[in-house]
C-alpha cells in the first residue's frame, strides 16, 4: 500500500510537473505571439509613418515645382512686357522721327516755294518798274478808281481794329511823279497787281488780309474768267502760310473754287484770316466790285 501511495504521489507530481511545463510552454507561446504581434504593429506603424513622410515630401516637392513654374511664368511675362514696351517706344520714336522729317520736308518745300514766288514777284516788279510813263499813269488811274469804289476807311478809332485806308491825296501826288520809276515800284509793292493788261475782259479779285484785328489789302489779281489759275495759286500760297480763306460772310472757301464762289456772290473779295484772329463781318469793309474791262 505504501508503494502504491508513493507511486501515486510520484505520478501526481509528474502530472503536475507536466501541467506546469505545459503552462509555461503556453505562456511562452502567448508571450511570443504577443511579441510578434507588437513587432508587426510596430512595423505597420513605421510603414505608415514612412508612407506619410513620403507623401508629405511629394507634396512639398510638387509645391516647390509649381512655385518655380509660377515664378518662371512671371519672369517670362515680365520679359515679354518689357520687350513690348521697348518695341513700342522704338516704334513711337520712329514715328516721331518720321513726323519730324516730314515737317522738315514740308517746311523746306514751303520755303523753297516762297523763295520762288518772291523771285518771280521781284522779277515782275523789276519788269514793271521799267515800263513807260503811259503804262505807269494807267496803273495809277486804275488804283485811284479802285480806292473810290472800295472805300477802305477806318471803322474804329482803336488802332488795333483800324483798316488800311488808301490815301487819295497820295495817289494824286503820284500822278505828278509817274516818270519816277522808283515811286512806281514802291506803289506796286504796296498794292501788287498780278497779270498784264489785255484787250480781253478780265475780272478783278481782291485779297484782304486780317491780322491782329487789322484788315488791309494783301493782293489784287486780274484774271481771265476762263483761266482763274492765278487766283487759285495765290489762294494756295496763303493757305500754306496758315491763313484761312473765306468770303465776306465768313464762309470758308477752297482755293480751287474760291474764284467761282466770290464772283457768284458779286463781292469779288476773298478774306485771309490769320490763325488766332476772329471774323467780324460787321467791321470789315468789303470791296464789292463787279467784273471790269481793262482797256
Amino acid at each position: 500500500l505504501e508503494q502504491e501511495r508513493l507511486e501515486q504521489e510520484r505520478l501526481e507530481q509528474e502530472r503536475l510537473e507536466q501541467e506546469r511545463l505545459e503552462q509555461e510552454r503556453l505562456e511562452q507561446e502567448r508571450l511570443e505571439q504577443e511579441r510578434l504581434e507588437q513587432e508587426k504593429l510596430e512595423e505597420e506603424r513605421l510603414e505608415q509613418e514612412r508612407l506619410e513622410q513620403e507623401r508629405l515630401e511629394r507634396e512639398r516637392l510638387e509645391r516647390e515645382r509649381l512655385k518655380q513654374e509660377r515664378l518662371e511664368q512671371e519672369r517670362l511675362e515680365q520679359e515679354r512686357l518689357e520687350q513690348e514696351r521697348v518695341e513700342q517706344e522704338r516704334l513711337e520714336q520712329e514715328k516721331l522721327e518720321q513726323e519730324r522729317l516730314e515737317r522738315a520736308r514740308l517746311e523746306k518745300g514751303r520755303l523753297e516755294q516762297e523763295s520762288i514766288e518772291q523771285k518771280e514777284f521781284a522779277k515782275a516788279k523789276k519788269v514793271k518798274a521799267g515800263k513807260d510813263t503811259a503804262d505807269a499813269n494807267g496803273r495809277v488811274q486804275l488804283l485811284e478808281g479802285l480806292s473810290r469804289k472800295q472805300g477802305f476807311t477806318s471803322s474804329s478809332d482803336d488802332p488795333r481794329t483800324r483798316t488800311t485806308q488808301i490815301n487819295l491825296d497820295f495817289v494824286e501826288a503820284l500822278k505828278d511823279q509817274t516818270r519816277n520809276n522808283q515811286v512806281v515800284t514802291n506803289l506796286q509793292a504796296a498794292m501788287p497787281l498780278h497779270g498784264e493788261r489785255s484787250s480781253k475782259p478780265k475780272v478783278r479779285i481782291n485779297f484782304l488780309i486780317r491780322e491782329r484785328g487789322i484788315t488791309r489789302i494783301a493782293d489784287i489779281i486780274e484774271v481771265d474768267p476762263s483761266d482763274p489759275s492765278e487766283v487759285e495759286r495765290v489762294a494756295f500760297k496763303y493757305t500754306r502760310k496758315e491763313f484761312s480763306i473765306t468770303n465776306t460772310n465768313g464762309r470758308v472757301l477752297h482755293p480751287k473754287t474760291c474764284f467761282e464762289d466770290v464772283t457768284a456772290d458779286g463781292t469779288n473779295t476773298i478774306l485771309l484770316i490769320s490763325r488766332g484772329s476772329t471774323i467780324d463781318t460787321d467791321k470789315l469793309v468789303t470791296a464789292r466790285t463787279t467784273k471790269q474791262r481793262i482797256t
